[in-house]
């Protein structure tokens, strides 16, 4: 039956109530959504990059979000209504963290996106360069500059005034063929970045080859060894048909009867075979991430037999197994003065194990020595003081150890190899800089041969190998031909490792236009 005006006015009202209650749970669930935390921006594939002058930076849309806001070292920079943002690279030199943040309606922020950090390193020209000249070419090779993408090449020759570019190379070499005999040159380095931006000039370098190549004077008091270069290692064919070759060689170490050499410019590291010379192939990886090598330079092995290597650009120590394995890696501890203001990233060139476990860095970018405990973590930087007080370090390159801890510091700048306890505790300072035999013109590189009581210090610009008392740091020989001739067995020596009591392995950054390498060589210890 049809019910009454009562009763349909009730209906009504009764379906307007619930139709109210249920637009107010609607409304709520919509405003609920709104008002959840937004996720937080992802970046894109390959992003953010440094590209030339600018920094790019592109993410992936978050849903909900109206705008986004972009941090730089914690301080906003843009807000964008779109997901990218594109800006000036940034110039001063230091360390650069970059995020971003996504803000909805309310302008409530979300959580920020991964911490993305870069290094802007002062564009400079390389600190120092160092040539080489023989009978018919000038072999140059300087430091890395961090930011530098190319170097410009530049000479002079005679009483010319103004420099012509010679080359530009992504190399940190370069041989000039084009030379005459008798006739002063000289060479100047500049970096150049990614944006095209050109540092000042380095510090000039004179050559010159003179129509007698080795200097008489220079020599006159020489009392050479005899030595023979047993093996020459440059690299090798590998099973897939590649041919492998070493371009920037650091340090050399051995174990368990393969050298292992570190290639600074191709970030990794070369194996050969002692016996025989020949090469195994490389193991590493260049990157920046966990186990990778960026610009690897001094290396040595531990007790265990595990690989240390020195990763001068990314300021770490990675060990790896022989075999190439990544085991675990030591970050270092930045360089600070709060007195003078300085921050500075590591540059490790050099390690050593000690008898205790602990570990000795070269920190040639702080010119500093620091002690590291067995699990490599950093101590402290080691106070060296002499019967004067406080002696300092010049960008000091390589070191070596002894069974009694005694340590052999190669003090570049300063021309000179420190032997010291591990208290710090200045023992002998041996050598001085200059151009005559007992002197330095760029060492590179020391070894300690024990049982002779030899100190050998490897002379980059000289290219010889020095020797001198452990006991006493007097001058004793050189390493000459077996004729017993001053002969150019080397040709920008950079390391020396002892193998027996005899023999030695010497890296080399030119033993040809091709690059480097490493030679064997033999010192016979019966002088007469």
């Amino acid at each position: 039956m049809f019910s009454n005006g009562k009763d349909r006015m009730g209906n009504f009202w009764k379906r307007g109530i619930f139709i109210v209650f249920l637009t107010a749970i609607l409304f709520t669930s919509v405003a609920g959504v709104g008002l959840a935390e937004l996720p937080p921006p992802t970046w894109m594939p390959g992003f953010p990059i440094m590209a030339g002058p600018q920094l790019m930076l592109m993410w992936s849309p978050v849903a909900g979000a109206v705008k986004y806001k972009v941090f730089v070292n914690g301080k906003m920079v843009a807000e964008t209504a779109v997901f990218q943002h594109f800006m000036p690279a940034p110039e001063e030199a230091g360390e650069y963290k970059v995020k971003v943040v996504a803000v909805d309606a309310s302008g409530k922020d979300s959580p920020p996106s991964r911490e993305w950090v870069t290094k802007v390193f002062k564009l400079a020209p390389p600190a120092t360069v160092y040539d080489r000249a023989t009978e018919k070419s000038v072999n140059l090779r300087w430091e890395v500059v961090p930011s530098a993408m190319v170097y410009n090449v530049y000479k002079r020759v005679g009483k010319a005034t103004e420099y012509k570019l010679l080359a530009s190379v992504q190399d940190t070499s370069y041989t000039d063929s084009d030379v005459k005999k008798d006739v002063e040159m000289r060479y100047a380095i500049s970096a150049k970045d990614a944006s095209g931006k050109e540092s000042a000039k380095s510090k000039d370098v004179v050559a010159m080859i003179k129509t007698e190549v080795i200097s008489k004077a220079a020599y006159q008091d020489l009392i050479p060894i005899t030595s023979k270069v047993l093996m020459v290692m440059r690299g090798g064919t590998l099973p897939d048909g590649r041919v492998d070759t070493v371009k920037n060689p650091g340090g050399v170490t051995e174990v368990e009867g393969q050298l292992f050499v570190p290639d600074a410019t191709r970030g990794i590291v070369h194996v050969f075979d002692r016996a025989s010379g020949e090469y195994k192939g490389a193991i590493g990886k260049q990157g920046n991430g966990p186990g990778q090598l960026n610009r690897p330079i001094g290396i040595s092995h531990d007790r265990d037999g595990n690989l240390l290597v020195c990763d001068a650009f990314m300021a770490k120590i990675v060990r790896l197994k022989p075999s190439g394995e990544f085991v675990d890696e030591f970050p270092l501890p930045r360089y600070v003065n709060a007195k003078l203001d300085i921050n500075l990233q590591a540059g490790p060139s050099d390690i050593r194990q000690l008898s205790t476990g602990e570990f000795l860095v070269v920190d040639n970018a702080n010119s500093r020595i620091m002690l590291l405990d067995p699990s490599g973590k950093y101590v402290k930087d080691i106070a060296f003081t002499d019967a004067k007080g406080a002696t300092g370090f010049a960008r000091p390159t390589s070191i070596d150890v002894d069974s009694k801890d005694h340590l052999y510091i190669a003090d570049a700048l300063n021309g000179r190899i420190v032997v010291a306890e591990k208290s710090g505790k200045v023992l002998l300072s041996i050598g001085q800089p200059g151009d005559i035999v007992g002197e330095f013109g760029g060492l590179l590189g020391v070894c300690a041969i024990e049982d002779m009581k030899w100190v050998i210090g490897v002379d980059s610009k000289h290219a010889n190998l020095q020797i001198f008392s452990a006991e006493t740091g007097k001058y004793l020989y050189s390493v000459a031909s077996e004729d017993k001739k001053v002969a150019l067995l080397l040709s920008i020596p950079q390391r020396a490792t002892r193998l027996s009591d005899t023999t030695i392995a010497v890296s080399e950054a030119l033993i040809d236009s091709k690059g480097g390498g490493i030679k064997i060589i033999s010192i016979d210890k019966q002088v007469k």
